[in-house]
C-alpha cells in the first residue's frame, strides 16, 4: 500500500498550493490513486441508507432496486469522470476553472452554492458518524462522537490532497473487507432466503425515482472531483487513467453500500431506511453490525475531510477574485477548513435532528443548482473550447478575457434551473409533473435536455474569440507560480 511519502519527495509533507496551478515538477499520482479515494469516499452511510430507499420506500424487489441503482450510478459517474479528467489538463481546483465559462463574478454564485453544500454535507454525515459510533461503541453520546470524529476530518482536511489519498487507499482495503465480510454473513445467516429475491417487484415510478436518486448522488460530487486530480501528469496516458480510474471507483464504491443497504433493508424486519442502522445487529450479528458502522465511520472522516478540502479551495477561490494578487498557502486552507467544520458541526449539533433533515431537504435543492453548471462546464470544456483555457486569465482581475459575467452560461444556467421547477422533487418542494409521477423526480434529464442545445448555440462563437495566444498554456503544460 502506499503511503503518503512513496512519491514525489520533493512535495512537502504539509501542502503548500491552494487555488494556482500545480507546477510540473510537483505533479505525481497515478491513477489507482484515484480508484481507491473515490471507491472510499462513495461507501458511506449516506449510500447504504440510500439503498434501503429501493424496498422500503418504492417496493421494487431486490434485483429491480439493483438494476435502477447500477444505471443511475453509471450515467452519473459520467459526469464525474470526465469533470475528473479536467485536473490534469489544468491543474486547477474545480471552481477556479468555472471562471472560464461564468466569469470572475458570474462563477460567484456557484461558488456559494458549493459552499454551502459543502457545509450541509458535512453536518449530516458528521450526524451519522456520531450515531454510529455510538451505537457501536457509546460512552461519550452522539454529540461527543459528532465533534470527535469532525476534529479528525479537520486534521486530515489540513494535511492536504496526499493524506487524503492515503486514506483512500486504506479505507478501500478495510471498508470494502467489511462490507464484503458483511454480505456474507448476511448469506451465511440464512437471511437471503427464497423469498428474499421476489419480495416487491416491479413498479414504473419506484424504478425512475431509484435510477434518479443514485445519479443524483453522484453527480452531487462533481464540484469537488477534479480537486483531486489536478496533482496528475497532464500527459494523454494521465488524462485517461484519470477518467477510467475515477469512473471505475465511483461506480463500485457506491454500488457496494447501496446494495447492501437493499439487502439488508429486506432481511431487517420492521425497519424503515431511516432506522436501518440501528437494526443492522439484528441481522449480522453484534459484532459484525459494529464493524460495519465502525467502517461508516472511517468513511465519514475521510469523506468530510474531502468536504473541508474541497469547501476550502472554493471559499479561497472566492476571496481570490476580489484580492488576484493574493497567493493563499497552507495557513489559508487550514483557517479556512476549520471555519467550515466549526459551522457545520455547532449547527448540527444545536438545531439536532431537525436541522439534519431540513438541511438535507435544502441541499436536494442545491443539487438542481450543480446539475446545470456541470453540464455547462463540461459542453464547454470538452465541446466548445476543446480544453483550451488561458489560465493567466483564469488567475487575472475580472478573469482577464473572460471578463466578470459570460452571458451565454449564465442565460443557460437559469433556463435550465427553472425549466427543472415543475420535475423537482424533494422534502421542500414537489413540482406539478413530479405529483404526477407520484413523486419520482426525473428534473435532472429534463436539465440535460434543455442545457446541451441551449449553451451549444449560444456558445458557437465562443472559441474562436476567446482562443489563448499559447495552447500550451491552456493545456495545463504550463503554469502561473
Amino acid at each position: 500500500m502506499e503511503t503518503p511519502n512513496s512519491e514525489a519527495t520533493n512535495v512537502p509533507v504539509l501542502e503548500i498550493r491552494t487555488v494556482r496551478p500545480i507546477p510540473l515538477d510537483e505533479r505525481h499520482g497515478k491513477g489507482r490513486n484515484l480508484f481507491t479515494i473515490w471507491f472510499t469516499a462513495n461507501m458511506s452511510p449516506v449510500a447504504f441508507i440510500t439503498g434501503a430507499l429501493g424496498p422500503t420506500v418504492f417496493g421494487l424487489s431486490f434485483w429491480w432496486s439493483i438494476v435502477a441503482m447500477v444505471i443511475g450510478a453509471c450515467l452519473g459517474a459520467l459526469l464525474m469522470a470526465f469533470h475528473s479528467a479536467q485536473g490534469p489538463r489544468l491543474g486547477l481546483p474545480q471552481m477556479i476553472q468555472s471562471r472560464g465559462q461564468f466569469g470572475a463574478i458570474g462563477a460567484i454564485v456557484i461558488m456559494i452554492i458549493v459552499v454551502l453544500m459543502y457545509l450541509g454535507f458535512f453536518a449530516s454525515a458528521a450526524a451519522l458518524a456520531g450515531q454510529s459510533t455510538e451505537i457501536a461503541v457509546g460512552g461519550l453520546g452522539t454529540n461527543a462522537w459528532i465533534v470527535i470524529t469532525s476534529l479528525l476530518s479537520v486534521v486530515v482536511a489540513a494535511l492536504g490532497y496526499r493524506y487524503l489519498h492515503f486514506m483512500g487507499n486504506v479505507g478501500t482495503v478495510l471498508c470494502g473487507g467489511v462490507m464484503l465480510a458483511s454480505a456474507i454473513v448476511l448469506a451465511v445467516n440464512g437471511q437471503a432466503s427464497a423469498d428474499f429475491f421476489s419480495r416487491g417487484g416491479f413498479n414504473g415510478v419506484g424504478f425512475l425515482a431509484m435510477f434518479s436518486i443514485t445519479a443524483m448522488w453522484v453527480i452531487a460530487f462533481a464540484p469537488y472531483v477534479s480537486d483531486y486530480s489536478r496533482y496528475m501528469p497532464p500527459t494523454f496516458a494521465g488524462v485517461k487513467s484519470t477518467f477510467w480510474n475515477t469512473y471505475a471507483g465511483v461506480i463500485l464504491g457506491a454500488c457496494t453500500p447501496i446494495t447492501l443497504g437493499v439487502a439488508l433493508a429486506i432481511a431487517v424486519p420492521g425497519k424503515d431506511a431511516n432506522n436501518l442502522l440501528a437494526g443492522t445487529a439484528a441481522v449480522l450479528g453484534t459484532p459484525m453490525s459494529d464493524a460495519l458502522l465502525l467502517a461508516f465511520v472511517f468513511v465519514v472522516i475521510h469523506a468530510n475531510a474531502m468536504n473541508l478540502y474541497g469547501g476550502a479551495l472554493t471559499l479561497l477561490s472566492c476571496i481570490q477574485t476580489a484580492y488576484v494578487s493574493w497567493n493563499p498557502g497552507a495557513r489559508a486552507r487550514i483557517v479556512a477548513a476549520t471555519i467550515m467544520a466549526f459551522v457545520a458541526v455547532t449547527v448540527g449539533i444545536v438545531f439536532s435532528g431537525d436541522f439534519v433533515n431540513n438541511y438535507e431537504s435544502f441541499i436536494s435543492l442545491l443539487i438542481y443548482t450543480l446539475i446545470p453548471w456541470s453540464i455547462i462546464n463540461l459542453l464547454d470544456f470538452y465541446v466548445v473550447r476543446k480544453g483550451h483555457y488561458d489560465l493567466t486569465s483564469l488567475l487575472a482581475r475580472h478573469a482577464g478575457i473572460y471578463g466578470n459575467f459570460r452571458w451565454p452560461a449564465l442565460i443557460t444556467y437559469a433556463v435550465a434551473i427553472i425549466c427543472q421547477i415543475p420535475f423537482m422533487s424533494s422534502p421542500m418542494y414537489t413540482g406539478v409533473v413530479a405529483k404526477m409521477l407520484s413523486g419520482a423526480d426525473i428534473s435532472w434529464i429534463v436539465c440535460v435536455i434543455v442545457t446541451v442545445p441551449l449553451y451549444l448555440w449560444l456558445s458557437r462563437n465562443e472559441r474562436d474569440k476567446f482562443e489563448p495566444a499559447s495552447p500550451t498554456r491552456s493545456a495545463g503544460l504550463s503554469v502561473v507560480e
